[in-house]
């Protein structure tokens, strides 16, 4: 690669981490105490090997105060290093992390990863063991190694504080739920010059920051970037391969049925006890044209240059185009409606889903979703997971939410300090028809104001509108909002002009239609 291909790419990521203005669940909490996790013992597994046996019964602690039974899920954090951050220190094993190698990315293919991968397995074997004879309800669901050590286990919560106490235990925390985030991206970021704030002519030559890169057609080119969201449906025209001669080599991966040579990897995670609903969530999750979050995100990212986007049912249209329209695009669904109603997504599979992208070999991973902050960053799995991925030479993006800009308003994991956490924005672009007053015609000196014209209008849910409605306005001041009966014939072949607030649009409606009217305009400002 030259040197001037690893510029464009880097500005080019730089680029993406500054574009997502995310929008959705505001998220407003100060973190909370917590009991923080047990440190490394002496002789610690950190240290070299330690042969872990069954706890003698001296060792384990007395039955915890707590009476509360109920299974909940946990993730147990081993004192080892994951493979991403080891830089040493165990006899026969060499670093395996790229702060300590030099090496530009993690290689998990290398003989001195497998051999501490093995290492890993082995040690976790001994645990789950042990954790099996002091906690024989325990449930391990997940194991990791590249960016975590540890576990997903469901165990009855009254067993926690005794797990914590276990021999080569970093930290023990209960599961969290984390909630979705996430229109004009290209101008916000000086992507292309927008004068008019209508989007970007794509019979123009590039403007903005594309020029840096070579222009639209080599952005992005290269670059492999994981979207962990709510899945990519391949079918949008946003997705279409057209152009992509090929795969990179070692792809596609994961579930083929659903990858193209754009979308190069579909892989999706599921709650065991919670799986997808199987009539809103079916017959493949992967092939849902309704994981329209994670379409909107990855369209952001990566849409094709060009694709002519249809609003409005059919009505209205719009070209658009991602940031970098060149990139490859890799899916990982874990946000998904579940069969108990639930659009969230929980640390277990985040973190096995972190751990793929890792394996696959993702340059760029985008994540637009957070929660709440509760724990310390250093007790934090999923901060500690996504802080291993950046060592292992990924660059890592998430949303800081919604919320702000006080103090404790950043979700989780944006909290972490090897991120590029990008805060939200507004903008003032709205997608609706016209609406044009024109008259009165008589007298035919009457000026009609310039606010009175293009003003935004979206259809009602009512029945179409399918010839002109040649027919004045009516406002009646003294039942301005129509939350009240008209006196009958009060709108007689008019259009009644209602403000928004207070009582249902059926109701204003309803009011104006049997008072007369052919049509209502409820009106969203004054």
């Amino acid at each position: 690669m030259s040197s001037n291909t690893a510029w464009r790419w880097t500005n080019l990521l730089v680029v993406l981490a500054m574009v997502l203005s995310m929008a959705a669940a505001t998220v407003s909490a100060q973190p909370a105490s917590v009991s923080p996790g047990r440190a490394p013992v002496s002789g610690s597994i950190y240290g070299g090997p330690v042969q872990i046996t069954d706890a003698p019964e001296s060792l384990i602690p007395e039955k915890p105060e707590n009476k509360d039974a109920s299974p909940v899920r946990v993730i147990i954090r081993l004192t080892d290093p994951p493979l991403a951050q080891y830089e040493g220190g165990i006899q026969n094993l060499k670093a395996t992390s790229p702060q300590a190698t030099g090496a530009p990315r993690l290689n998990l293919s290398a003989p001195e990863s497998r051999a501490y991968l093995n290492y890993l397995a082995s040690v976790q074997a001994q645990f789950a063991k042990q954790l099996k004879s002091v906690v024989p309800e325990a449930q391990i669901q997940r194991q990791y190694r590249i960016v975590l050590n540890g576990f997903a286990v469901k165990v009855p919560r009254n067993k926690i504080d005794l797990i914590r106490s276990m021999p080569g235990v970093a930290s023990v925390t209960v599961e969290r739920e984390y909630h979705l985030h996430m229109d004009a991206s290209l101008p916000l970021i000086g992507l292309v010059n927008d004068q008019n704030n209508n989007g970007f002519d794509p019979t123009d030559p590039d403007q903005g920051l594309w020029t840096l890169v070579g222009g639209h057609d080599r952005a992005g080119e290269g670059l492999k970037i994981a979207v962990i969201d709510s899945g990519i449906y391949i079918y949008n025209p946003c997705f279409a391969d057209t152009g992509y001669p090929d795969y990179p080599p070692g792809f596609p991966k994961g579930d083929t049925r659903y990858t193209n040579k754009k979308v190069i990897v579909a892989r999706a995670y599921f709650r065991p006890d919670d799986p997808p609903h199987p009539v809103y969530d079916a017959p493949n999750p992967l092939e849902q044209p309704y994981a329209t979050h994670g379409s909107h995100v990855a369209g952001t990212i990566a849409c094709n240059y060009g694709t002519v986007a249809v609003l409005g049912g059919g009505t209205l249209t719009q070209t658009i185009s991602g940031i970098a329209p060149k990139a490859w695009l890799m899916n990982y669904r874990v946000f998904y409606y579940s069969t108990r109603g639930s659009t969230s997504a929980w640390d277990p599979e985040l973190i096995a889903a972190l751990e793929d992208a890792v394996a696959d070999g993702a340059d760029l991973i985008h994540n637009s979703w957070g929660g709440t902050p509760t724990t310390p960053i250093e007790d934090d799995p999923l901060v500690q997971a996504y802080e291993a991925a950046v060592d292992a030479g990924i660059i890592v993006v998430f949303s800081a939410g919604n919320a702000g800009p006080g103090q404790y308003t950043i979700s989780s994991p944006a909290v972490g300090r090897k991120f590029i956490s990008v805060a939200a924005s507004t903008t003032d672009r709205l997608f609706a028809h016209s609406l044009n007053v024109t008259g009165p015609s008589d007298p035919p000196t009457v000026t009609i104001p310039i606010t009175l014209t293009n003003i935004p209008a979206v259809p009602g849910s009512g029945p179409a509108i399918t010839q002109t409605l040649a027919a004045p306005f009516k406002f009646v001041p003294t039942n301005a909002l129509g939350c009240s009966a008209f006196s009958p014939g009060t709108f007689t072949q008019q259009v009644a002009v209602v403000r928004r607030g207070v009582c249902t649009f059926a109701t204003k409606v309803t009011n104006a239609y049997n008072a007369g009217a052919i049509g209502v305009v409820v009106v969203n400002n004054v």
